[in-house]
């Protein structure tokens, strides 16, 4: 740590010192055993039968096969779950030893030799925690996710064993869980107004949830809190409230659902409260998974559709503005309301329509914006493609009423072992597009203390590589050219402007390396490498740094409990 705190000169051994002391802190204050990974992944019943088999062997199998028999047929209650029984069976087990042993020898270093029930019982509870797999995500499909981002290899979400529930021995309606992130971020080089130096950020992410479902249909709940906070930062850090929010509520809502919509067959379900909400490729409305805080909303929210054929969403919705150490409150002064149809009809193709209104009291975020998406999804020995565009009418910017933007990628996913896929992709934002509320780290480089790419004044070819060389392991190399669509106008996020235009329109270009490993059902570690060339943008506009390029990386450790 003092090494972090003091570590100043030469830039890039106290780069690349930074990172691998961190990162060594986390692996080794999160590292898990082999044993305690497997036993994780197992049920309560089979984690205690490892347990008494290590009894046996420290207590030189003090209990015999037939007094275990004896034991096993002459349980008194039949009716007792896995986990009862076998905690019975410890409980008994217990009990023998101390018959046949006796007290314990007086020498420290015997004591040693005999590890009691009660602490292998504790560790046998954190290994049961570990265990608990992510059932987060599926309490967000539940409960208002439209639309699966389905190329984003290092989002995974996998079905998890409910050992929560069996071990709080909870109704099946009522689902508990949370998730713990922490990261560490540094930065050498910078490109925005007025910062100089070096950056660095560890930022701890904590999300608790409750929800109620099935055992009150059609009426169901959710309730979500989040703490997000920084530390470990240096002197002039980039800090604001997409880094920092202090215990707050997530989402709180009460919902109406049926899978038979008036007779008709359709599933509808109605949201009201603090909402998340994820449409369609989440560029415009987004529930942020890299980004320490995340968007919510106030209002309400419908859906109504028949499975994987096809959707519509209706929404009506305050954004929440997040303050940094008190209660978030709705912005009383902005205003989302919109449609999202998905169709799935076409096996070759898969349309989304949409439209949103948004009304600002502040100046140029008073606009109507319509758009439409169409695509293929990627299966292995097959081409796909995506392309959408957006267009906005209104007091959009300075720049003018009239704002657009398009996408367009295609790609192809090889039949062969690790699953290579590679992307062609090219994005187009008109100076002054606005971009709502929506997510950027899955198409551009990552955010946090980084983040040098906003879909507005953009113009960015690149080439995407992903890869799975196994079914723990995903990797993700990216290469992205940037310009600006109008060297006059500003570049989005960074504080710079030569309204001359003498700079030019090339901001640079990206090269972004992601890997993901799934270490078990609930534990997730992520690594990041960003090297940002800079072009005649940050070098030639007034106040530059000076600096030719930055380096970006990060180490991220996820706990889903």
């Amino acid at each position: 740590m003092l090494l972090l705190r003091t570590c100043r000169t030469p830039r890039s051994t106290c780069f690349v010192a930074r990172s691998v002391v961190f990162a060594t802190f986390l692996l080794a204050t999160f590292a898990i055993a082999p044993s305690q990974a497997s036993a994780a992944q197992d049920d309560p019943s089979e984690a205690i039968r490892r347990l008494e088999r290590q009894h046996e062997t420290i207590r030189g199998e003090l209990v015999s096969p037939g007094e275990e028999q004896e034991q096993e047929h002459d349980s008194p209650d039949q009716q007792k779950s896995p986990r009862e029984k076998a905690l019975d069976r410890i409980k008994r087990l217990e009990e023998r030893t101390k018959e046949r042993v006796g007290p314990p020898p007086e020498e420290p270093a015997v004591e040693q030799h005999l590890p009691t029930v009660p602490r292998e019982r504790t560790q046998f509870l954190l290994n049961l925690f570990g265990a608990i797999a992510r059932i987060y995500d599926e309490i967000l499909v539940q409960t208002g996710r439209v639309g699966q981002y389905y190329d984003d290899l290092l989002d995974t979400a996998v079905a998890a064993p409910r050992l929560l529930h069996r071990l709080l021995n909870q109704p099946e309606g009522f689902r508990f869980g949370g998730e713990y992130r922490i990261r560490y971020e540094t930065l050498e080089g910078r490109w925005r107004r007025g910062e100089a130096g070096s950056d660095q950020q560890v930022a701890q992410r904590t999300r608790f949830y409750f929800s109620i479902k099935d055992i009150a249909d059609p009426l169901r709940a959710v309730l979500e809190f989040q703490d997000s906070r920084t530390w470990l930062t240096d002197q002039g850090s980039f800090v604001n409230n997409t880094h920092v929010n202090h215990t707050d509520i997530q989402q709180l809502h009460v919902d109406l659902v049926s899978s038979n919509f008036f007779g008709s067959g359709l599933y509808t379900e109605l949201n009201v409260g603090r909402l998340n909400m994820d449409l369609g490729r989440r560029r415009w409305v987004a529930r942020n998974s890299f980004r320490n805080t995340t968007n919510a909303f106030d209002g309400i929210s419908w859906l109504l559709g028949k499975t994987e054929v096809w959707s519509l969403r209706a929404f009506v919705v305050a954004p929440v503005g997040r303050f940094l150490r008190r209660l978030d409150e709705p912005d009383t002064e902005r205003r989302l309301w919109g449609l999202y149809y998905e169709s799935h009809h076409l096996s070759r193709m898969r349309t989304d329509l949409y439209y949103f209104g948004h009304r600002d009291r502040g100046p140029f975020r008073d606009f109507d914006m319509v758009g439409t998406r169409i695509r293929k999804r990627p299966a292995a020995g097959t081409f796909h493609y995506e392309i959408e565009s957006a267009y906005q009418f209104g007091d959009v910017s300075r720049q003018g009423r009239f704002q657009h933007f398009q996408h367009a990628e295609g790609g192809f996913t090889f039949d062969a072992p690790w699953i290579p896929q590679i992307v062609l992709q090219f994005d187009y934002a008109s100076r002054g597009f606005d971009s709502l509320y929506g997510a950027r780290v899955f198409e551009f480089a990552p955010t946090g203390i980084f983040g040098p790419v906003v879909r507005t004044n953009l113009l960015s070819p690149g080439l995407r590589l992903l890869a799975n060389p196994t079914d723990k392991l995903s990797l993700y190399l990216q290469q992205r050219a940037l310009w600006l669509a109008d060297g006059r106008s500003p570049w989005a996020g960074s504080g710079r402007h030569d309204p001359t235009g003498a700079a030019g329109t090339f901001v640079g270009h990206t090269s972004d390396l992601r890997a993901g490993y799934r270490v078990t059902d609930n534990l997730f570690l992520q690594v990041g490498f960003v090297h940002f060339a800079f072009g005649g943008v940050p070098k030639r506009t007034p106040d530059s740094t000076g600096d030719r390029r930055a380096i970006y990386a990060y180490t991220s450790i996820d706990v889903l409990f």
